[in-house]
């Protein structure tokens, strides 16, 4: 992942940040090692770069990083509203909205305080997501089974689209 011309690497009990481009051409270096935990793994990386922030998918939850100051501003855990501590991927939507795709607990959803968590029950193909991608104003959650669609102007939970073998579903509830 680059921001600014720096790459962030993840590593097991780590984040690394390497050097830009410009340096990549006498080989890669650490430049700045960043402590998540003992025994934890980084799995998923995301920039909200408005607010200059790194988010970290760890297994052991969401560390929101500072990246002026190099320092975590909030750690997210079970107790905060995550569905999972292990977290596979994050996807930040034009909203502000910050997705969490966790091992076995569907998906959180989290923007200023407020978490959300959406399960099969509600549309989503399978507790097990692996990624995010926005498009149109729909947000594509990748899942073991299927790719359903999140709609955000939708209607309460209804068919979107069906297509081969991938599902779209909608998520999103009125004043959701």
């Amino acid at each position: 992942m680059m921001v600014d011309r720096r790459y962030f690497l993840s590593a097991l009990s780590g984040l690394l940040l390497a050097p830009g481009a410009a340096d990549a051409a006498e080989g890669l270096k650490v430049a700045e090692a960043f402590e998540v935990g003992p025994e934890v793994v980084v799995r998923s990386l995301a920039v909200e770069p408005a607010r200059d922030v790194l988010w970290v998918g760890t297994s052991g939850g969401v560390l929101e990083v500072d990246l002026s100051r190099r320092t975590v501003r909030n750690t997210f855990t079970r107790k905060d509203g995550l569905a999972n501590e292990y977290i596979f991927a994050i996807g930040i939507d034009s909203q502000g909205y910050k997705w969490f795709g966790t091992n076995a607990g569907g998906v959180s959803r989290y923007k200023e305080g407020k978490w959300k968590t959406f399960f099969p029950l509600h549309g989503l193909a399978d507790y097990w997501v692996y990624a995010f991608a926005e498009h149109k104003g729909q947000m594509w959650i990748g899942t073991r089974r299927m790719l359903p669609a999140y709609c955000r102007r939708a209607a309460p939970v209804a068919p979107c689209v069906n297509v081969g073998l991938y599902k779209a579903i909608k998520l999103s509830t009125p004043n959701d």
